[in-house]
């Protein structure tokens, strides 16, 4: 058996439905109202309830106007949950020991990450390049000789006339003593000025798709750069969005992407920026393929009605025939993305 509790929203412009039930004279004033079902129990509990998007398109952004009520129009206490990412990160130091180079191979690098038994999973370089993309083999090993990989690819990139880069690589757990990192660049050796190791922590809050309809705008909206971008008009800004997520056909692909947000749909702020990428795996699986990849940006919440994905195509062929729903992120190595499909998440308060 449920019973039935009342979410009630202030709202000056709208009036209550036809169908909600008449409110009592303390209660006139609030404009907007949303039933809620939780389990009748014969005990008095706690009772967790995501807010539903139309609640977020109501109230106000800082939740006062939000109160609870009974069957009866009685108030009942009520607590707004709202959780964000923890991310922690501890520098370990670490020691460049190693520099070679294959031709037509890689550039080689060994690194000590120290003699502790400490776990680590980040790995962040210094070179001296400026327009650059590699993939990059990450190993682990005790001894400094006999290796075990850990990741096949890891992308380090810079783009100096977009503004994005990224050379801090992540892979799993490990307490081994040395790393050996080739990066899959072999036309000429790098020059690497200094690496450094770290343990990061992560405690990521539940997400919930909010499934929009993004539009791919025409190449002349961004003729100049060949930049594919995608908007959509969410018609709700005080919904906090926090990550983006793409679908993509190819089976090996990379790209950067900026996600901006705007109240207007003129004055654009930038709210993330990232990467997303695909490549085959001999050693991780995926939804049945032997393939590993990366197809969500997470960032701090943030909110706006409308919201605008660009993907920095570069000197690759721009995204094609696209289907999607909200901002995340999606990336291609030398291939177009033939077709796409994206949506954002919100975390927190919750959405269903």
């Amino acid at each position: 058996m449920k019973r039935v509790v009342l979410v009630l929203v202030v709202m000056s412009t709208l009036p209550v439905r036809a169908s909600a039930p008449t409110l009592p004279e303390a209660w006139q004033n609030w404009q907007y109202l949303n039933p809620i079902e939780v389990e009748q129990t014969t005990e008095s509990r706690l009772a967790r309830v995501p807010l539903t998007k139309e609640v977020f398109g109501h109230t106000l952004e800082s939740f006062d106007d939000i109160r609870v009520t009974n069957q009866d129009f009685e108030e009942v206490p009520f607590q707004l949950l709202a959780t964000a990412k923890q991310q922690n990160r501890t520098w370990l130091g670490g020691e460049l020991k190693e520099v070679s180079f294959v031709p037509g191979e890689y550039t080689q690098l060994v690194v000590d990450a120290g003699e502790s038994t400490a776990f680590h999973n980040r790995i962040a370089l210094e070179l001296e390049v400026s327009e650059f993309f590699a993939w990059v083999e990450i190993a682990a090993g005790d001894d400094g000789k006999t290796w075990r990989i850990l990741r096949e690819h890891a992308p380090i990139y810079r783009f100096p006339t977009e503004g994005v880069s990224s050379f801090t690589l992540s892979y799993p757990d490990t307490s081994a003593r040395w790393l050996r990192l080739r990066i899959l660049e072999g036309d000429q050796p790098l020059q690497v000025r200094e690496c450094r190791v770290a343990r990061e922590q992560i405690d990521r809050p539940r997400f919930f798709d909010w499934p929009l309809g993004l539009t791919l705008l025409p190449p002349e909206s961004d003729y100049k750069t060949g930049n594919s971008i995608w908007e959509v008009d969410a018609e709700v800004g005080t919904i906090p969005v926090s990550a983006v997520r793409f679908e993509a056909d190819q089976p090996v692909f990379h790209r950067p992407i900026r996600v901006s947000a705007s109240r207007d749909g003129k004055n654009w702020r930038e709210v993330a920026w990232g990467d997303i990428y695909r490549y085959p795996s001999a050693s991780e699986e995926k939804d049945g393929e032997k393939q590993a990849s990366s197809m969500r940006v997470e960032f701090p919440a943030a909110r706006g009605r409308h919201w605008r994905v660009t993907v920095l195509n570069r000197s690759d062929a721009r995204s094609k025939g696209a289907g999607a729903s909200k901002p995340r992120t999606a990336t291609a190595d030398k291939s177009a993305i033939q077709r796409t499909s994206g949506c954002l998440s919100v975390h927190g308060s919750g959405l269903k």
